[in-house]
């Protein structure tokens, strides 16, 4: 047999191998001989390759290629799981709420169910686990029949879809979900038309975004020139020389001009209230001083007319009701000049609170103005850093939509597909097509190429993965 004869037979051995592999992974079940013997010759064909070397280089999975006719549980699968026991006697089905529920299998592969345990799944198929649940539930509980156990996938493992799509992500998987329906879930592919527009998108907001930041950095620089007037008790806004060339330098002195006249005419509305009050309590304290003054003589003349009055009723030329009646006199005037006396020290202490409500409104404005000039600095310096790179984004995105006016659109590129999947705990990478059926856990990029070099570096900007 000549080189080219045997190098056509091993093509048609290696197709026919695929083409068994994407029976199998269509979902395509045979029973029988037929199938035993397919699935031998395939396996031999394949190891025939492997050990000839014909299978080096990458790998290709064929249009709905898969590991299994049947898929086998992976980690993090969802499962939803019913239990129960069809009960005879009362011809009923008993469902066995306790032990029903979606499990999450984990990390070590395994699931835990109440009474049965910890079971196996990942590499197994849900009747495979259905059942192990159903003996060991019958094995540990002591039941004469195994229960019934049923389990369902309730959520695959997601899809990832990198590289040339519009939007990249993470998407949920169902059932022979395609390559190419999976880019459809991720927007589509990433096009010269979509990379236009997008270019113009990011370039509009490129400017709003840095314009916005002006504006904000503007407003600022206005608010910290009024915190500092009213630092230094000015009545006018000194504005600075970084603001005075902006546009809307004028509006926004004015607006805070008005600020710090309103917060002035509060602060001196408060200090006359303080004020106002600090005079009628020095009136009060003036009149108190005048009555404690005539209640004192009064006293001092009642006491002298008790010690007349005593004497006389030694000499027996007075009553004793005489004498009794000025000692009443004499603690009334004695209790009236105290609660004078109390009056005036309470008022005396409200005078001195005035000074200190004073000092503390004196005080607490200069605390806020410090805070505030501290606070706005901050924001200042965090609003210069976000406008350098507003800035740098700017260019960039004025660059780029730059160089895709300068391109060829569409014409020159080309689209292909691989796929990353877990086989065995090893990540391989294979090549696709468009109707190549994916796994839940899989990693599709989508890769871009022209021929037109700027296209491709646009490409690459826009697609790192």
């Amino acid at each position: 047999m000549s080189n080219a004869s045997r190098r056509d037979r091993s093509a048609d051995d290696q197709a026919l191998v695929w083409k068994t592999a994407a029976t199998r992974g269509a979902g395509v079940s045979r029973s029988g001989w037929f199938t035993r013997a397919a699935h031998a010759v395939a396996a031999h064909v394949f190891s025939a390759l492997a050990l000839g070397g014909i299978l080096a280089g990458p790998l290709s999975l064929a249009a709905g290629a898969a590991d299994d006719s049947v898929y086998r549980l992976r980690v993090s699968d969802k499962l939803a799981i019913k239990v129960g026991q069809w009960k005879p006697v009362e011809e009923k089905y008993e469902d066995w709420s306790g032990l029903s529920g979606t499990y999450t299998i984990g990390a070590d592969g395994k699931i835990s169910v109440a009474m049965a345990g910890s079971i196996q799944a990942a590499g197994e198929t849900t009747e495979a686990v259905a059942e192990r649940i159903a003996v060991l539930l019958q094995t540990k509980i002591g039941l004469t029949n195994k229960p019934a156990a049923s389990v369902e996938i309730a959520e695959y493992n997601p899809v990832y879809v990198v590289g040339g799509v519009t939007t990249p992500g993470e998407f949920k998987y169902r059932p022979n979900l395609t390559v190419i329906q999976a880019v459809g879930l991720a927007g589509g592919l990433l096009r010269a038309r979509t990379l236009q527009l997008r270019a113009d998108r990011d370039r509009l907001t490129a400017v709003r975004d840095y314009n916005v930041l002006k504006l904000e950095r503007w407003a600022l620089l206005a608010k910290k020139a009024r915190l500092m007037a009213e630092l230094n008790e000015r009545e006018k806004i000194e504005a600075p020389m970084t603001l005075i060339a902006a546009p809307s330098a004028e509006h926004l002195i004015k607006a805070e001009q008005a600020i710090l006249d309103s917060r002035r005419r509060a602060f001196k509305s408060k200090i006359a209230a303080i004020e106002d009050l600090r005079k009628i309590l020095k009136q009060k304290l003036q009149k108190l001083d005048e009555e404690i003054k005539i209640r004192t003589r009064q006293l001092k003349s009642t006491k002298q007319q008790l010690e007349d009055a005593s004497e006389l009723l030694k000499r027996g030329l007075t009553t004793k009701p005489r004498e009794s009646g000025l000692e009443v006199v004499v603690t009334d005037f004695e209790s009236k000049l105290i609660a004078l006396e109390v009056l005036n020290l309470t008022t005396e202490q409200q005078l001195n609170a005035t000074v200190r409500d004073e000092l503390d409104l004196i005080n607490t404005l200069r605390q806020e103005i410090v805070d505030g000039l501290k606070t706005t600095q901050q924001e200042l310096d965090v609003t210069n850093t976000k406008l350098v790179a507003a800035e740098a984004l700017l260019n960039e995105a004025a660059t780029f939509a730059s160089m895709m006016a300068d391109t060829k659109g569409d014409s020159k590129t080309k689209f292909s597909y691989t796929v990353q999947r877990r086989i065995e705990g090893v990540v391989q990478t294979v090549n696709a097509e468009e109707v190549t059926a994916l796994q839940p856990g899989d990693t599709l990029q989508v890769i871009i190429t022209s021929s037109d070099p700027t296209m491709q570096t646009l490409l690459d900007m826009q697609t790192p993965g």
